[in-house]
């Protein structure tokens, strides 16, 4: 595979046939500037400044985009950034699946430190993912085929994942 670095849909993590480029680590999420929740790229200079967001920072001029990251088959360095982790697991916060044996964590930022079976979190994740940290199990779906539920209803779709041995 050649190396290349894309722009591309948020959504195309969802996608079957992208799932494997990705779990095998051959794809990563690239490195964005996140201000908020939205995804800036730098411009240049002269970039027309016509009703869309801007952020000027010492390098230079940034232009929001919604809804797309990077994709490379690049070195991204995360292997050396570990999330730091603070929440506790416990039954209540963290429900089982219907259908697979896992928990599902709604956000990135409360994936329990002490828990290391297999849980599903939000596709964000992958723009954090360490893979000396966190083995990525499975996109998407239960043992059914069918999209992962919980108390059956459909999170939006799920990664799931297993944390390391620390």
């Amino acid at each position: 595979m050649k190396d290349f670095l894309l722009i591309v849909n948020n959504n195309a993590i969802t996608y079957k046939e992208f799932n494997p480029f990705i779990q095998s680590g051959k794809v990563k999420i690239g490195r964005t500037l996140f201000v908020g929740k939205m995804p800036y790229f730098k411009v240049p200079d002269d970039y027309p400044l016509e009703n869309e967001r801007f952020i000027q920072k010492e390098d230079g001029l940034y232009k929001q985009v919604n809804g797309v990251c990077w994709y490379t088959t690049l070195k991204t360095g995360r292997d050396n950034e570990y999330l730091t982790l603070t929440k506790t697991y416990n039954e209540e916060d963290y429900p089982k699946y219907d259908n697979y044996d896992g928990i599902n964590v709604d956000r990135v930022k409360n994936i329990p430190k002490d828990y290391y079976d297999v849980m599903g979190v939000p596709i964000t994740f992958l723009s954090k993912h360490n893979p000396n940290q966190f083995e990525l199990v499975r996109f998407g779906y239960g043992d059914d085929n069918k999209y992962l539920r919980v108390d059956g209803k459909t999170p939006y779709y799920r990664i799931l994942i297993r944390k390391k041995q620390d």
